[in-house]
């Protein structure tokens, strides 16, 4: 990631890196450099590789550079030649503002994330109430490291000189005393942590239980408003600073050594180190700069705000993970095999007989259906069965009436046919009716039990045609029923693949936050800025550092055949772009972080 600060300080260094070759082929012409200048130029050109222009900013070792620039401060003959000076402090001098724009943004960076942590505790509860059980143990000990019992001894044992008499007595007082002194340097030291709480002010039993009860959140939401302010007041101071870089490094390139003007560049260095005591000659006030920025870059005013460590969050979690991991660890290990049988019981079993029988099986049975295969038709009854079923009725029909009716049997064969295929028994139903009316007679002869057993047998026909119909019908819908006995297997296949796609397509966090909803704000704080009537130093500075921050979060958030167009929007942004860049910005971008 390239920002705008450190590309214009790295085509600085380039522009040099030219004017310095020009120097050097025509010093090789006229040969007018000293021994030392030469050694100078020398070691100049192999610490910044000059040549070949290939060591980059972040690689040079500002230590060497120090030896250099003290060889040009300390000797006096050497400083006689303005143009190797003028070089040397030159080179010096866009170092330190690189290392500067680098300490500054990743200081900034740190301290965003910090306030990430701290804004996350802000608005949460639990959060504040978990941050309390955290940090308890280093404040109980800070408390009683901190913690002098010697002044609740000073009445007790002036009183003990009184009361000698009472032993008692004076046992029961003493420890008395003992415990409502310990008790009023108690609620000191938590006033002290809290002064919200104000327990001294709190009277009796019910409010004392109230304030200790609310105590946790108290202390915890102190620490959350004071992180929280100190990390915004030294964003502010970063973004000052790093407005004033953004200001005071050139923006035109020189076009020779002699337009080299470090005058505005080295004040704005010793105002940003805080160097006070400035020497009369230029290579020494940055040789002094040079040292104070080693020493500036080994300090770091964030560690006052960090989140809790590692040890320090995860300490409850340890504790429990000691008391209890062994023990289950152990049965877990005893009972493995059950783990594993119910594992694959409960959910390998499970998937692969879902898969089997409710996926593959219906739609397997739905292609058959497609195909006509044999087999595959749906079916409750045979149609050889009610054929069976109709020539035994109409054989019994047919052996009745010419028992009873004394008709040729051949004769009647074929109405009776026509007549039984059309469900009519009217020859049956007829003599039926004629035996109702001497049906003791008609029991006798028989012909009133064979007209019953008839009449079953046509009711056993006329269930059998129904079912026929009925079967008809589920064979006209048998791939209506195959999509259907399917469906809820899709349904659950559907979904199942949708929480998939949800959980790659989730929004991409950072520390826990959602990226998208990180990118709306720095944006919506760039738009506040622009808008701004502070000080312009101000106002790029945080304009700057939001860039800053959504170069480091898009990645993942911008398409990536975007990524260019999106980093050179940004560096116009910041670069002074104004509120016609940042409408264009929004336009375009916006959708991406919804």
């Amino acid at each position: 990631m390239s920002d705008p600060l450190s590309a214009r300080i790295a085509e600085l260094f380039s522009q040099l890196h030219s004017l310095t070759n020009e120097f050097v082929s025509a010093d090789v012409e006229s040969s007018q450099l000293d021994a030392t200048s030469r050694s100078v130029l020398q070691k100049l050109y192999s610490l910044l590789g000059i040549e070949s222009g290939s060591v980059a900013l972040s690689n040079i070792d500002i230590a060497k550079l120090l030896e250099i620039s003290d060889t040009v401060a300390n000797e006096q003959g050497f400083l006689q030649n303005d143009t190797v000076t003028s070089l040397v402090n030159y080179y010096s001098l866009l170092l330190v503002y690189s290392h500067l724009s680098r300490t500054f943004i990743s200081r900034t960076l740190d301290s965003s994330n910090q306030l990430s942590y701290w804004d996350g505790l802000h608005y949460s509860t639990s959060s504040k109430m978990l941050y309390f059980l955290q940090t308890s143990p280093a404040r109980l000990m800070t408390t009683w490291s901190t913690f002098d019992p010697k002044p609740l001894r000073v009445e007790t044992q002036a009183r003990s000189s009184v009361e000698e008499d009472n032993s008692v007595y004076h046992a029961y007082e003493e420890m008395r005393d003992f415990v409502l002194k310990a008790v009023n340097s108690i609620k000191a030291a938590i006033h002290k942590v809290s002064p919200s709480m104000m327990l001294e002010k709190q009277s009796g039993p019910i409010n004392m239980i109230s304030a200790v009860y609310h105590i946790p959140y108290s202390v915890a939401a102190k620490d959350v408003r004071r992180n929280r302010r100190d990390i915004r007041h030294r964003m502010d101071r970063y973004a000052r600073t790093i407005g004033e870089l953004l200001n005071t490094v050139p923006q035109e390139n020189p076009q020779s050594i002699t337009e080299i003007n470090i005058d505005k560049l080295l004040g704005a260095a010793e105002s940003i180190l805080d160097i006070t005591k400035k020497d009369e000659s230029a290579s020494k006030r940055i040789n002094n700069v040079l040292r104070q920025l080693v020493e500036f870059e080994k300090e770091s005013d964030t560690k006052n705000t960090a989140p809790p460590g590692f040890y320090t969050r995860w300490w409850p979690g340890l504790a429990l993970a000691i008391n209890f991991g062994p023990a289950a660890a152990f049965k877990a290990y005893h009972n493995w095999r059950d783990i594993l049988q119910w594992f694959q019981l409960n959910f390998v079993e499970t998937v692969v007989g879902f898969w089997n029988n409710w996926v593959i099986k219906p739609i397997s049975n739905m292609m058959s259906v497609l195909r006509h295969d044999d087999g595959s038709d749906l079916s409750i009854t045979t149609k050889e069965s009610l054929q069976s079923d109709l020539d035994s009725l109409e054989r019994m029909v047919v052996d009745y009436v010419v028992d009873y009716e004394k008709k040729d049997g051949a004769q009647v064969q074929q109405e009776i046919h026509h007549a039984i295929t059309n469900g009519n028994l009217t020859m049956l139903m007829s003599r039926y009716e004629q035996d109702l009316r001497s049906p003791f007679k008609a029991v006798i002869k028989g012909s009133l039990v064979r007209a019953l057993l008839i009449q079953i047998q046509k009711t056993k026909v006329d269930g059998a045609v129904a079912i026929s119909g009925i079967d008809k019908l589920l064979k006209s819908q048998q791939l209506v029923f195959g999509v259907v006995s399917i469906s809820p297997s899709l349904v659950i296949l559907y979904q199942a693949y949708q929480a998939l796609r949800r959980m790659r397509s989730r929004p991409v966090r950072l520390h826990g936050k959602q990226v998208n909803i990180l990118c709306l704000k720095s944006l919506n704080s760039i738009e506040k800025w622009l808008r701004s009537t502070k000080d312009s130093e101000l106002i790029n500075g945080h304009v700057f550092l939001e860039v800053i921050r959504l170069l480091s979060w898009t990645d993942n958030v911008i398409p990536h055949q975007l990524q260019e167009e999106w980093r050179r929007d940004l560096h116009e942004l910041a670069s002074g772009g104004g509120r016609d860049t940042m409408d264009r910005v929004w336009r375009m971008y916006e959708p991406y972080f919804r």
